[in-house]
């Protein structure tokens, strides 16, 4: 639950050096307050993720569906979603929130993203989420590469 810690093994990369959250505003208030701001958009993130999915589980088929999701995830401004196979073991997700524009503002989103997605998998697919390595891969046009991996 939300209790529990959260073991998250992401690393967060800009241009091959890391980005910490250290000066983040928005978590700063947020621990002020005693939450810890990765596990609260974990838990958020995964909920939305799993609505999503349930509401559109009349759509049998998959790549339909996936489909389905890459619209809707480009209306909720979470970028260009790009999956690599079905079910996806490697998700892209370009020009996502995560990334894009101010790095101390939108990173706060990183987390949401990522667990949105892992959400829809779970829920969709059965798929445990363990581990997913997140990069952003150049200076201006801005992509986020989530490289997701199951529990068996």
């Amino acid at each position: 639950g939300m209790g529990s810690k959260s073991t998250s093994n992401v690393v967060l990369s800009k241009s091959g050096s890391k980005i910490t959250l250290e000066n983040n505003i928005q978590n700063q208030a947020l621990s002020a307050l005693g939450i810890d701001s990765s596990i609260l958009f974990e838990h958020v993130g995964s909920r939305i993720g799993q609505e999503l999915a349930v509401k559109l589980q009349h759509i049998t088929d998959d790549s339909i569906f996936w489909e389905t999701i890459i619209r809707e995830g480009k209306d909720m401004g979470m970028g260009e979603i790009e999956v690599n196979k079905l079910p996806p073991t490697k998700i892209k997700v370009k020009d996502g929130s995560a990334c894009g524009g101010n790095p101390d503002s939108s990173l706060f989103f990183c987390n949401l993203d990522e667990s949105v997605l892992s959400g829809i998998l779970q829920e969709r697919h059965g798929l445990k989420v363990s581990t997913s390595k997140r990069e952003c891969t150049n200076e201006n046009s801005c992509s986020c590469f989530y490289e997701i991996s199951f529990v068996e």
